[in-house]
């Protein structure tokens, strides 16, 4: 197995991961203190100082990227153009990103400094709404928690070939969209995003059509139950309360029906 580790810094990642020693792992980051940290730590692993943005490595020469909270430390769709470049056919990418309270404590903190403020909102803002992936996203997802940190960093839509059905489910009752699209559509819309930095899709859940500015439009489908729930902002309570009326009819039912048996 052959892994770029983007954005390593100190090298812990790989650990906190339990990948196995005999994987190829490579690090990447653009701090060479943080890469000569992580080379003493971990001196079995090769360590390469460059930007994302322009990898140095051909095409497919890696199986699986990880990166932890280094994403939006990037300019996400060179970063990403890259990573689609690197990974092999059928290759993985497994990615960590900060909650926006994090960022925006920073923030806080930097206020008083225009430069390093001005950094820290360009930061948050690469927690873009739409967020473009590969196949079986959300595999391995088996609680809500996957969509509860998508959501809370500002994600409204995923698109990608197909999703993990529980995290499916999870998403629905929390408001996340997920989009289904052919792979060769998402690939487009991948290279389209790493073009144009202020690339923009459009997802109408009445019509169930995807869209950009630059004449891409698509169908995607969406089983009616799930449609209804996303656009009436419905999770389980909420269809619930719907027929509060029949559950409190029902409710006396049953203290009438417990009233007659105690009185008999």
């Amino acid at each position: 197995m052959r892994v770029l580790d983007l954005g390593c810094g100190d090298g812990l990642t790989p650990d906190k991961l339990s990948l196995p020693l005999t994987w190829q792992i490579i690090g990447v980051d653009v701090k060479y203190a943080s890469l000569s940290k992580a080379h003493m730590s971990f001196p079995h692993r090769a360590f390469v100082c460059s930007a994302a943005e322009k990898l140095p490595f051909s095409d497919a020469s890696f199986d699986r990227v990880i990166s932890n909270v280094a994403l939006p430390y990037m300019i996400i769709p060179k970063a990403l153009a890259e990573i689609y470049r690197v990974l092999a056919p059928g290759g993985t990418m497994l990615a960590s990103l900060h909650p926006a309270s994090f960022t925006l404590s920073e923030l806080r903190n930097v206020l008083t400094k225009p430069r390093a403020a001005s950094y820290r909102v360009w930061v948050l803002a690469n927690g873009v709404v739409f967020h473009i992936a590969g196949r079986n996203f959300g595999c391995g997802s088996s609680r809500e928690h996957a969509a509860w940190s998508l959501m809370d960093f500002g994600f409204r839509a995923i698109i990608a070939p197909s999703f993990a059905d529980i995290f499916s489910s999870n998403s629905r009752k929390n408001g996340l969209v997920l989009v289904v699209l052919p792979e060769e559509q998402v690939s487009l819309l991948i290279q389209r995003a790493a073009e144009n930095q202020q690339y923009k899709l459009t997802a109408d859940l009445e019509s169930c059509k995807i869209s950009d500015d630059s004449g891409f439009s698509a169908s995607f489908f969406m089983d009616d139950f799930a449609r209804h729930c996303l656009l009436e902002g419905l999770d389980d309570i909420g269809l619930s309360i719907q027929h509060e009326a029949a559950i409190i009819a029902y409710e006396k039912k049953l203290d009438s029906l417990s009233y007659s048996m105690h009185t008999k």
